[in-house]
């Protein structure tokens, strides 16, 4: 069993930019299981990622699904919550799959393009340091925002 964990604050403080860009990273329950790297997960991940678009609630940049975990980077809209935003996601996935998430999720405010630029290497190479691939341009499961699409 293990131990009780504090909930994580997952709120935006009101001296952040609105338009700041965020890295989330949400675990399956399991872990060690794929749920994520399968295709008609990852559509299912997509068209709710669009959902949450189309009404507003998120600017998603860049995504990438590992079997057990997602990253993100990821813009939260004026008005919207980081709890609010990602709770509706995994509630979509959820009832459009199978997948099981952990209740909780971390979160962390990019500071600047230096630091977004750093974080974006990282997610991109996960699947190449978990030996799922050799390069990252082979890796299916990520979503990537053109250049110059912002909201």
């Amino acid at each position: 069993m293990h131990p009780h964990r504090k909930p994580l604050p997952h709120h935006r403080p009101a001296w952040v930019d609105p338009n700041a860009v965020h890295f989330i990273t949400i675990n399956c329950q399991p872990r060690g299981t794929n749920q994520l790297a399968v295709t008609d997960c990852w559509e299912s991940l997509r068209s709710c990622v669009y959902d949450l678009e189309a009404k507003g609630s998120w600017s998603v940049l860049l995504l990438l699904a590992m079997p057990d975990h997602l990253h993100f980077l990821a813009r939260i809209a004026p008005g919207e919550t980081i709890s609010r935003t990602v709770g509706a996601f995994k509630w979509r996935v959820s009832m459009a799959t199978k997948v099981r998430w952990q209740r909780q999720w971390f979160d962390h405010r990019v500071r600047d393009e230096r630091q977004q630029l750093h974080l974006e290497r990282y997610i991109r190479e996960n699947p190449v340091r978990a030996g799922l691939v050799d390069v990252a341009e082979k890796w299916p499961y990520v979503f990537r925002k053109a250049p110059g699409k912002v909201g």
